[in-house]
């Protein structure tokens, strides 16, 4: 099992849930968030892994969003199993290291993760 998968599912259902009610940036999910985010850190410290990750989200640009989908679709059908998704998720790549990123701005929930940064 997946680390920290309880903790991530109960995280998404609450965004989810949030979306669905308009809460406006899953705010009532910050309790979640923060008990995932002490998961993940108890597991890297178990692992002794260090966090390398800047907290930037680049997303794909309008060229490379119909991979994405391919993506997303593959990882669905095969039960989010990356190794069955090899090609696709290679493609993506590709494209998002030729074509210019879209950097997604930071939302409220952001802030909570051990990698946000703040702006640069």
């Amino acid at each position: 099992m997946a680390p920290c998968k309880a903790e991530t599912e109960a995280y998404r259902k609450c965004l989810k849930d949030a979306r669905s009610a308009g809460v406006p940036g899953g705010k009532k999910c910050t309790h979640l968030a923060k008990s995932l985010e002490a998961c993940r850190e108890q597991w890297r410290k178990e692992h002794h892994m260090e966090q390398k990750f800047d907290g930037t989200r680049s997303l794909p640009n309008e060229k490379c969003r119909p991979l994405n989908k391919k993506v997303q679709h593959c990882l669905k059908w095969k039960e989010g199993d990356e190794s069955q998704c090899r090609s696709e998720i290679q493609d993506l790549k590709t494209c998002m290291s030729t074509e210019k990123e879209v950097v997604a701005a930071a939302t409220e929930g952001d802030k909570i993760w051990s990698d946000y940064k703040g702006p640069k």
